[in-house]
């Protein structure tokens, strides 16, 4: 008996990819874990994929059915040429699409990595029907990060890089030198040689990088002045927000900013982590998520 459940464990918790559709842009989503539990849906970072989360996911398959999508425009879902099909709204609606093919009427966690953070910080606060709870790590909702770009000198120097990914003709200093430049950014991360071929055949992938990079252009609360008409949420939806206190891109004065906004989060910033502690600290990021 013993060693059915152990098969039985097994096979649940093998990843398994499937497709949702949202107004024709194909969604690539990895499944993982019994689906009779609570469901949790994972959103990555750029310039991440869905990669990046699967050492937690197959942490959290315990006790989750977990789906891990690739966000529009990465790796393995399609990649509209349009910038404008990127808008945050956008971005949402793929999320509420997925939720409402693989897991109709069930409530879920939430959770979010950098710009899956700002996704996250969006579903919730127009969609809170939907969410259980949300776990965000340096991920800023878009108010308060037009709020910190506008009126924060140290966070502008910091975002100076956000300009750049805008220009038009960037995505060939992505691709300059196999990479180097995207690559770059995990430098903190140590990545394995499977891991960086992974990451560079996610963007090799047709219109790829051109997608990761619309996610900035059609991001006007990025930029100082910027319009956002995303509500800050109203605190039914319970969220604690993770910040690395070494995180040179968000800066820690920008988590500290949520408070102003939103008292009633739960706000822990980990000592001596920084930008990419989901991948670094895989296990010790999935208890953050299962013990709220």
């Amino acid at each position: 008996m013993d060693s059915e459940i152990l098969q039985s464990e097994s096979i649940n918790r093998q990843p398994n990819n499937t497709y949702v559709s949202n107004n024709d842009v194909r969604l690539h989503v990895t499944t993982i874990g019994d689906r009779t539990k609570p469901a949790l849906m994972m959103l990555h970072g750029f310039p991440d994929c869905s990669i990046g989360m699967m050492a937690v996911a197959h942490e959290l398959a315990h006790d989750y059915f977990v789906l891990v999508p690739d966000g529009r425009g990465i790796n393995l879902s399609d990649a509209p040429s349009d910038v404008s099909a990127y808008s945050i709204d956008q971005l949402v609606s793929d999320v509420i699409a997925i939720a409402d093919t693989l897991i109709p009427g069930q409530q879920f966690v939430l959770v979010g990595h950098d710009w899956g953070g700002a996704v996250a910080w969006a579903t919730l606060s127009l969609f809170p029907a939907y969410i259980a709870r949300a776990v965000i790590y340096a991920g800023p909702h878009p108010i308060v990060f037009r709020d910190a770009i506008t009126h924060d000198t140290q966070q502008q120097r910091a975002s100076l890089y956000m300009h750049a990914l805008r220009q038009l003709g960037f995505e060939d200093t992505f691709r300059q030198d196999n990479y180097k430049l995207p690559l770059g950014e995990f430098s903190n991360v140590m990545l394995s040689d499977e891991d960086q071929a992974q990451l560079v055949a996610a963007w090799q992938r047709p219109g790829r990088v051109m997608g990761a990079l619309n996610w900035y252009r059609a991001a006007d609360f990025v930029v100082i002045g910027g319009h956002c008409d995303i509500p800050i949420p109203d605190g039914q939806v319970p969220v604690r927000l993770l910040w690395g206190e070494l995180d040179g891109a968000l800066l820690p004065s920008l988590a500290y900013r949520h408070l102003h906004f939103m008292p009633w989060i739960t706000l822990q910033v980990l000592p001596d982590m920084n930008h990419w502690f989901p991948r670094t600290h895989a296990t010790q990021f999935a208890e953050l998520i299962r013990h709220p």
